[in-house]
């Protein structure tokens, strides 16, 4: 049984997930150059010892891990239970795109999926570590997700799946396992802006979406 995303809708994913590399290429660069504009300005307008100490409470605070994340998903799609099971069971969950689109290497373990991704134009690379288990005693619960990265806990997708109405629904409950430094948020913010479009790609429609980012999500 085919799933739920055809070969044409897969060049469609590609595409989308490029255009959300360039966009936090982009938005880091641009933090980047703001923090220096930034650096500069209070060096030449306070004393120094004053503008140190901003400089460095400015950076302390861009990577000092603060901040999580949550949320709540709704998808519909037209694939029957047993495909979109398949499909998110599989080396590609639906809701990774960003994860397995950027990857070097898609390697199935005996524990799960490892997506090998690189990054400062090839010179340092991350291991992200997908596994999924059946979840059986949880009546609202079919699936779990767990993501981690570089060995460290990243994240938790618990998928509750539903044939209604002619249609399969996905509800999906995202709970960060660990907090994130702000310098992480042109990756949030780009995700946010192409996240619904790389769904609808994979033949997802988002009826809700609901996240939360900050110190106490």
């Amino acid at each position: 049984m085919p799933s739920a995303t055809s070969p044409s809708d897969s060049a469609s994913v590609d595409s989308i997930v490029r255009r959300y590399e360039r966009t936090q290429r982009i938005l880091k660069v641009s933090v980047a150059a703001v923090s220096v504009v930034a650096v500069l300005a209070a060096f030449a307008a306070l004393p120094y010892l004053v503008a140190l100490g901003l400089s460095l409470g400015a950076l302390v605070a861009l990577l000092l891990p603060l901040s999580t994340t949550s949320g709540t998903l709704h998808l519909q799609t037209d694939a029957d239970l047993e495909t979109v099971r398949r499909d998110f069971e599989g080396e590609t969950p639906p809701i990774l795109p960003f994860q397995w689109g950027l990857a070097d290497t898609v390697r199935s373990t005996d524990d799960g999926t490892d997506y090998e991704i690189s990054y400062l134009f090839g010179l340092r690379s991350v291991t992200m570590t997908v596994e999924t288990r059946t979840v059986s005693d949880d009546p609202d619960v079919d699936l779990e997700i767990e993501v981690a990265e570089a060995g460290r806990p990243w994240g938790t997708y618990s998928v509750a799946l539903e044939e209604r109405d002619g249609a399969t629904h996905v509800t999906v409950s995202v709970e960060s396992n660990r907090r994130f430094p702000l310098n992480r948020l042109p990756q949030t913010i780009a995700a946010v802006r192409y996240q619904q479009a790389a769904y609808e790609a994979q033949g997802y429609a988002v009826l809700e979406y609901d996240r939360s980012i900050g110190p106490f999500s």
